[in-house]
């Protein structure tokens, strides 16, 4: 099982330009090889956008007892202003000789420049067969980073959201439909354990949702969906108190976007 400290980007490259979904229709379907292509190329020309993640794993762990992950976040990134504000909630449930466990983490990251913050909260609350529970909960300080570069340009990447293999050889186009009301193209890539459905939008081609399926051991199934929106709006983030003093850029630090 696979539990997601997720830290989520979205990419920007072009000044003063917001894509638009818009609602007119294409007359004919492009090829999915040729809607991936432009969907790619309007990502490199966002400039801001806002993420939204709600992802489901169903598993067995322990004496292949059920277990069940649920996540949630959200994420504002700006590469024009080099911004990340991102919050996240995973909360993993098993059961194992009657016993109900609840481990929980909240994950609070902030990228604001050079600099980046995070903050991760974790509790964990058990329920006996007798009746009995217990509650724990610990609540770690503020981590603080200079980063460079390369990290920063990671860490605004819409990029990182994309669950494409490294050599995309087939991706089937299965018509068109709707979300939030805009026209899409819905474009299928196949993964090794799974697949990866976009919508993409037929004005402007830009991504407007991802959903992923994946497969890992017998009855192991874990979802997910990206919903994309307010491309071009201003992004704010304030760092803590604790993270505002400047400190030596570390050489690399690599941020994680999800399960790959």
């Amino acid at each position: 099982m696979y539990l997601i400290p997720l830290v989520l980007f979205l990419v920007v490259a072009q000044s003063g330009c917001t894509i638009d979904p818009g609602s007119g229709a294409s007359a004919a379907s492009p090829s999915g090889q040729q809607l991936i292509r432009l969907m790619r190329r309007s990502i490199n020309q966002v400039p801001s956008a806002h993420v939204v993640i709600s992802a489901h794993e169903k598993s067995r762990i322990i004496g292949w007892q059920p277990a069940r992950l649920v996540e949630s976040g959200t994420a504002d990134l700006s590469r024009r202003e080099k911004i990340v504000n991102q919050s996240q909630i995973t909360r993993v449930t098993f059961h194992l000789l009657g016993d109900t466990t609840v481990m929980t983490s909240s994950v609070k990251y902030i990228l604001v420049g050079h600099r980046m913050a995070q903050k991760i909260v974790f509790s964990l609350t058990a329920v006996f067969r007798r009746g009995k529970s217990s509650h724990t909960r610990d609540a770690a300080p503020w981590t603080c980073l200079t980063v460079g570069a390369q990290t920063v340009n990671q860490a605004v990447s819409l990029l990182k959201f994309e669950r494409l293999p490294s050599h995309l050889r087939h991706a089937t186009s299965l018509g068109a439909s709707v979300v939030r009301q805009a026209p899409v193209w819905l474009v299928r890539v196949r993964l090794p354990r799974g697949s990866v459905v976009f919508s993409i939008a037929q004005s402007g081609y830009a991504l407007l949702r991802e959903a992923v399926t994946t497969h890992g051991e017998p009855r192991d199934t874990y979802t997910a969906i990206y919903d994309f929106s307010r491309f071009g709006e201003p992004v704010k983030a304030t760092l803590p108190k604790a993270c505002r003093h400047e400190r030596p850029p570390l050489p690399h630090h690599t941020l994680l976007a999800g399960r790959g």
